[in-house]
């Protein structure tokens, strides 16, 4: 098994045994969902690379439904791949977005409505990407 299988693998064994893992399950093979998802958002947002950034980047995953949400109540624009890059990325800009619909927007399917199709060769710079999701004081990282 490749190291870094192995690691999802332990995380997500300690995620269950823990009781910390929430809704999608199983959550095997994904990025799970987790306690303390929320209160994860709200430090990501005081952070002075999200308040320097004007776009940025999120996964689809549900655990960062809140820092999608915060994203675009701060008037900041918003790409997201689609699940499985099946439509590539998605656009949001919440300048177009109706305020009571910013929260629908942050779902997967609120994006497909309230967003646009992007591709690649169009997407703005991003400024700043919250996929990162395992990391350490020396600045190693991967992806889920």
């Amino acid at each position: 098994m490749l190291e870094k299988e192995a690691i999802r693998r332990s995380v997500w064994t300690l995620m269950e045994k823990m009781g910390i893992s929430r809704f999608p399950k199983p959550i095997e093979g994904r990025i799970p969902n987790f306690i303390g998802s929320e209160e994860a958002a709200k430090r990501l947002v005081t952070q002075a690379e999200f308040h320097d950034a004007g776009v940025i980047k999120v996964n689809p995953d549900y655990p960062q439904i809140s820092v999608r949400r915060r994203i675009l109540s701060s008037d900041k624009l918003l790409i997201m791949p689609s699940p499985r890059l099946s439509r590539g990325f998605i656009l949001l800009n919440p300048k177009t977005i109706p305020k009571r619909y910013l929260t629908k927007a942050s779902t997967i399917r609120g994006a497909f409505k309230y967003g646009r199709d992007i591709a690649l060769r169009d997407m703005p710079k991003v400024d700043f990407d919250s996929c990162r999701i395992c990391c350490c004081d020396s600045g190693w990282h991967t992806n889920r």
